[in-house]
């Protein structure tokens, strides 16, 4: 009977410590699957307010890397743009100070000019399963990204 005991206490032992490995494991998953940093965003294009001239579509995909130290680099859709950005992603709150970039031309610029103007108007960001989404003052939305595809 004590070893009948003895086994089934070591069962129920074994089965807690498995159960909390795995919430721990989904834990840090969740966590990275919020984290705004080391990840190439790829904006969606009809997401961009104030387009002038939208049929004229940037030479490559726009996107967005935030590296874990706030550095900041991407394509603009014509030229490249680095910097550095203002992360807290305990509180979602993003800011980007003025950015710098390569001085190309090309078609798109038109993207490139409305996307850079909005960077600088970001306040915080969400992220839902592969979806970034950056807002403005007033919670006023101002982008969206989907992780990219593409090496960056």
């Amino acid at each position: 009977m004590f070893k009948k005991l003895a086994v089934l206490g070591f069962g129920l032992a074994a089965l807690a410590f498995a159960l909390v490995v795995a919430g721990c494991a989904n834990c840090r998953h969740a966590e990275r699957d919020r984290q705004i940093t080391g990840i190439t965003w790829q904006l969606d294009l009809s997401s961009l307010k104030g387009v002038q001239n939208p049929s004229e579509k940037p030479m490559r995909p726009i996107t967005l890397l935030i590296a874990a130290d706030g550095k900041v680099s991407g394509c603009a859709g014509v030229n490249r743009y680095f910097g550095t950005a203002v992360v807290d992603e305990a509180e979602e709150d993003l800011k980007f100070p003025p950015l710098g970039t390569t001085r190309m031309a090309g078609p798109g610029m038109n993207y490139e000019t409305a996307y850079l103007q909005m960077l600088a108007k970001v306040e915080e960001y969400k992220i839902t399963g592969d979806l970034l989404t950056l807002y403005g003052d007033d919670d006023v939305r101002l982008a969206q990204y989907v992780k990219a595809k593409i090496a960056e």
